[in-house]
């Protein structure tokens, strides 16, 4: 008998738990009896793997490893936890001193363990110097310093820097861009570009021939002369890096036609002259000439259109360079009407006949072109002795030359006072451009017209004026003259002016920064009536030099103490003048005969806003011609001294009287004296004293503050020589004690 000792199979793992870290290895040992192959399995391989005993670590978590022999086992419970970073670790593809802008570069992070997640993220401090993505890569974009961070993912604790400098790239190529032709004295804009784009894009402009083109320096070109020429642009940082852009300077192209002319139609038989202009003005100006009907009208090369029979005629005026381009203008072609058998002539703004179209005024007749114009343009030749102007309301403009006696110019408010309320003026003709005299005239008015911010009357100062009018005429506050003379009747030498008159005007206002205009002057005049009117030549900061501006001889630009001067009876009777720079009434200059001066009844009003420089009335004579002087029952406000008679060659024989006396003064609060007889020495300038030559009356006065009464105190007092000693004190103790003036005033020289 045999035994047979059978052996037993066992296996044991004497550790119950392995703990592992994610990415690690670790060998198992199992305790085997008996004989065969031992089987490694993993309950979850995705936390562990195990071959011949030897354990991967895969994944987070827990998995039961088993070694089984035969029909016998053991296991062991694997726990796999994260691995944690211990450092990280930045590197670049490339170190290098400068980064280019506009290039990318690739960094990486490297982190410990290499077990550990190797998820990073990454940062720039200077995102406009250069960006990092996620991956690490950098893109440099701008001139500067930045540091790239990368941080491990799981533990942000745990970084690393690189800090890089950037440059900008050097240009390679410059290139232009726009339009490549312009028209002369037009402009284009070009611009520029530097290739690589992040190179500087600064460029410097230049012209390779000024004479034909310029340029700005921020590429504007101007075309100046036709021709071709290079437009060089250089970068700024790398000159040798240019463009040659060339640009053509080209005859500007037409863009419209236009035909002028002052008719727009003629008589059979006769003939008007059209031209064409072609905008813009450096376009070729060459038109070619065309009538629609050659048996009507026919037209020149040169735009003399003729009149060949009655009827409708379209005249067109082509571009030679551009036939695309014209202007056509219909003419009427009629047999000419007769000629008005009138010396009359009306100037209508309004009119909107054609050429020899007719209508009716007043009972005249008018025929365009004959004797209705509608603006003073053309009328010169029309005019002649005794002809009769009417003006109808609108804006009239132009230059009118009147060299004929006895024209009258009579607007639509003729005889109609602008100061009688009781009364309503028609709309008013404005005359917005200027009448000239030439010649030695008489018989000369104007009555009824509206003066317009340009008018202008002016008199030829080498002849001279018997007889002038100027009456029942007006100015707007709205419509402020501007002219520097308004009314110019100033005369040369020894020649002589005689019967002035302005009667019933009202003139309102004066716009006139430099404070240099007058309103009116007149030199060398013999009899000036100047009654019954309205001069309020001030408004808001703007105010006349002088209103009235009245002496000798004139030489050019103004009026001197030689010559005729002023003589006969000068007449300022009952005038309401507001305030001027200088003064209100300046006369000057006596000469050849004795004058009389009456000054009566007038309101003399200065600004309150402003001080007023100088008096109301300045009376001077210098060439020793007796004079008899009034200035009495006037009212004067707000100014600064009233009256002046100033003196020079005044002798005891020139026989000077004056007398200034019931007026009101109410001067408020300005510094000054207001009654002076002022004594000149033989180079006309001020001295001290008074001209005991002069007998000035300065009595019976009504001084309405103690600034008024300065006129009578110490220094100015020395000034006043009256018939007594009582003409230095006498005055009334109100203004209702004052006398009134009872007298009229002229209206003719009849």
């Amino acid at each position: 008998m045999s035994l047979v000792l059978l052996g037993c199979t066992s296996i044991t793992i004497e550790e119950s738990t392995l703990e592992m870290k994610k990415g690690t290895t670790a060998e198992i040992s199992a305790i085997v009896k008996g004989k065969g192959d031992v089987v490694w399995t993993s309950s979850n391989e995705l936390v562990c793997t195990v071959e011949n005993g030897k354990v991967t670590a895969v994944g987070i978590g827990e998995a039961t490893v088993k070694a089984t022999i035969k029909d016998k086992e053991a296991s062991i419970l694997v726990v796999v936890s994260e691995q944690m970073p211990t450092s990280i670790v930045l590197k670049a593809e490339e170190d290098l001193d400068y980064y280019i802008a506009g290039n990318t570069y690739q960094f990486s992070a490297s982190i410990l363990p290499r077990n550990a997640d190797q998820k990073a993220t990454y940062a720039s401090s200077n995102t406009d110097v250069a960006t990092v993505d996620e991956n690490g890569l950098v893109t440099a974009l701008s001139a500067g310093q930045t540091t790239i961070t990368t941080s491990a993912v799981k533990d942000s604790s745990k970084t690393d820097s690189y800090t890089i400098n950037v440059k900008l790239p050097d240009p390679e190529e410059v290139v232009v861009s726009g339009e490549d032709e312009v028209e002369l004295e037009e402009s284009i804009q070009l611009s520029a570009k530097i290739n690589p784009k992040y190179a500087v894009q600064a460029v410097t402009w230049s012209s390779a021939d000024e004479s034909i083109a310029t340029v700005t320096v921020d590429g504007l070109v101007t075309g100046l002369k036709v021709g071709e020429v290079n437009i060089v642009a250089k970068a700024l940082t790398k000159d040798t890096v240019l463009c040659n852009y060339l640009v053509k300077v080209i005859t500007p192209h037409v863009q419209s036609v236009a035909i002028s002319g002052d008719e727009n139609g003629v008589f059979v038989s006769s003939s008007t002259q059209l031209s064409a202009s072609i905008t813009p003005a450096l376009a070729p100006q060459e038109v070619v000439w065309s009538t629609s009907d050659a048996t009507i009208a026919s037209v020149s090369e040169d735009g003399l259109v003729t009149g060949l029979k009655d009827g409708q005629v379209f005249i067109t005026a082509t571009s030679v360079s551009d036939s695309t381009k014209s202007m056509s203008v219909l003419f009427e072609v009629k047999k000419a009407p007769e000629r008005p058998n009138n010396n009359v002539i009306l100037i209508d703004p309004y009119f909107e006949g054609l050429k020899f179209d007719s209508t009716t005024y007043l009972g005249f007749d008018f025929v365009e072109s004959y004797n209705l114009f509608r603006s003073l343009e053309n009328v010169d030749a029309e005019i002649k002795e005794d002809t009769v102007i009417y003006f109808k309301e609108g804006d009239i403009d132009g230059e009118l030359n009147i060299s004929h006696n006895n024209v009258k110019i009579y607007g639509p408010n003729k005889d109609i006072n602008p100061l009688d309320t009781t009364k309503t003026r028609e709309n008013e003709a404005y005359l917005l451009g200027t009448i000239k005299y030439t010649g030695n005239l008489e018989g000369i008015e104007i009555n009824g017209i509206a003066l317009g911010a340009t008018a202008s009357i002016v008199k030829d100062p080498t002849a001279t004026f018997k007889n002038f009018s100027f009456v029942n005429n007006y100015s707007s506050a709205d419509s402020k003259l501007t002219s520097l003379v308004i009314i110019d009747l100033a005369t040369n030498k020894d020649l002589v002016n005689e019967n002035i008159l302005l009667m019933n005007n009202s003139i309102n206002g004066v716009s006139n920064s430099s404070d240099s205009t007058i309103f009116f002057r007149g030199s060398n005049i013999k009899n000036l009536l100047v009654n019954n009117n309205k001069f309020f030549m001030c408004s808001s900061a703007d105010e006349a030099d002088k209103i009235f501006d009245l002496g000798g001889d004139f030489n050019g630009t103004a009026l001197s103490a030689n010559g005729y001067g002023i003589n006969g009876k000068i007449e300022f009777i009952n005038n309401t003048l507001t305030s001027s720079q200088t003064h209100d009434i300046e006369i000057k200059g006596y000469a050849k005969e004795a004058t009389t001066i009456n000054i009566l009844n007038n309101y003399f009003n200065g600004k309150t806003w402003q001080y007023v420089s100088s008096s109301k009335i300045s009376i001077s004579g210098y060439m020793g011609a007796s004079a008899e002087i009034h200035v009495d029952y006037n009212l004067f406000t707000n100014g600064f001294r009233g009256v002046i008679i100033a003196t020079n060659n005044v002798t005891n024989t020139s026989t000077w009287s004056a007398t200034v006396n019931y007026n009101h003064f109410d001067f408020y609060d300005f510094q000054a004296g207001y009654i002076a007889n002022r004594k000149y020495d033989a180079s006309n300038t001020a001295i001290s004293g008074y001209n005991e030559a002069i007998l000035l009356d300065a009595r019976y006065n009504f001084y309405e503050d103690t600034q008024s009464l300065h006129a009578v105190d110490n220094e100015f007092s020395k000034r006043l020589v009256g018939v007594s000693a009582d003409s230095l004190t006498t005055a009334y103790a109100n203004e209702n004690e004052i006398p009134r003036y009872e007298g009229t005033y002229s209206t003719s020289f009849n």
